[in-house]
């Protein structure tokens, strides 16, 4: 230890960053047996799908174990350890593994959690597909009024989480130490977490398969048929064909749960009258958007340019979480906020060139 001491200290604090910032290897398969559901925050994701979201444990490293022995060998090292740690100005990577199986449940492993800080430079969300294309009967029971309430918001409420409060586990309240008795219920004037609020200067998407057992789909079968099953529609229009009835016996293609996505993040992003309550935190807090497909890029968000674009038409566009009267005003207020937010966190910023207002809305906007 004494060696270690007597390196220079730039030298020694990269030794101590690299043991605290290595990150884990992602889980083999998705084990419902390792996770858990968080419950325990009001997640604004319209969760109505029936899938489930689930945090894997981090078993094999976490930050108090990686971080104990630096913290215990001596005064110095526990010094420079917990100044590592606690630098929470510094802008950092994270690394995110999303195991999806069967097209349905998320399980999420934090493969880099070394310190908590507010300002991340990217977070990289390795989506990894198990398992069969998700099966008829499971999309009928996720289909309710208002459309499909799929499993794409199981993707949005993780983003939520992270966006609010950074790579933490389950969150105690006030004063909540120990497990509460069965049937237990807070009162409603405990004061709820507060919002960190998470800057992400990049936001990156890699979409692979890590199924190791079923095949992917032949060629004759194409996106459009994985997500007309998807909307509960396995009979396409005449012209089109009929999706195979043995379609969940194989494997959905990377690809194309990379296109689903980016169809629905763009309808948020396009701030319609029913989406622009999930559009507002991604124009808030992240910079850029890419999403790849096995490491090549697929698609990218200017999310500076759409935000410039963005125009109020009438009180039918947008803002359909304000009353009526609030939501022209509404509109202008945050998006005028939002570019110079932007500009004072470094994001990219474009100034707008004509009034405030709503933009094109995607045709793949989706509630």
């Amino acid at each position: 230890m004494s060696l270690f001491l007597n390196l220079p200290f730039e030298l020694r604090a990269l030794i101590i960053e690299h043991v605290l910032y290595t990150p884990l290897n992602p889980p083999v398969t998705p084990l419902e047996s390792e996770g858990m559901e968080y419950h325990d925050l009001e997640y604004r994701a319209w969760q109505g799908g029936g899938g489930k979201a689930y945090y894997h444990k981090q078993q094999n490293k976490t930050t108090s174990a990686d971080s104990l022995p630096l913290l215990l060998t001596s005064r110095q090292l526990s010094t420079e350890t917990q100044a590592i740690l606690g630098h929470r100005n510094r802008k950092i990577d994270y690394i995110l593994d999303v195991s999806v199986r069967n097209d349905l449940d998320l399980f999420l492993t934090w493969l880099s959690v070394p310190c908590l800080t507010t300002h991340v430079s990217t977070l990289y969300a390795n989506v990894r597909l198990f398992g069969h294309i998700i099966e008829k009967r499971t999309v009928r029971n996720q289909l309710g009024d208002g459309g499909r309430l799929g499993f794409h918001w199981l993707f949005y409420a993780a983003l939520e989480r992270f966006l609010r409060y950074g790579p933490v586990g389950k969150k105690k309240r006030k004063g909540e130490e120990e497990p509460k008795p069965s049937g237990y219920r807070y009162r409603r004037n405990i004061q709820e977490f507060e919002d960190r609020e998470i800057l992400i200067d990049t936001l990156i998407l890699d979409f692979s398969s890590a199924e190791t057992e079923l095949n992917f789909p032949p060629e004759d079968i194409e996106y459009k048929h994985w997500s007309w099953r998807h909307w509960g529609r396995d009979r396409l229009p005449r012209d089109q064909g009929v999706i195979p009835e043995n379609l969940s016996s194989y494997t959905s293609r990377p690809e194309w749960l990379c296109e689903y996505l980016r169809g629905w993040i763009s309808g948020l992003l396009a701030m319609s009258y029913h989406t622009s309550a999930y559009g507002m935190p991604l124009y808030e807090q992240i910079g850029t958007i890419r999403m790849l497909v096995d490491g090549e890029l697929h698609s990218e968000f200017d999310l500076t340019a759409r935000l410039d674009r963005l125009r109020f038409i009438d009180v039918h566009s947008t803002m359909g979480h304000l009353s009526r009267d609030e939501r022209e005003a509404g509109f202008a207020k945050w998006k005028s906020e939002t570019l110079v937010r932007r500009e004072a966190q470094g994001f990219p910023v474009k100034q707008t060139s004509g009034g405030e207002g709503q933009g094109e809305v995607d045709k793949n906007t989706w509630i």
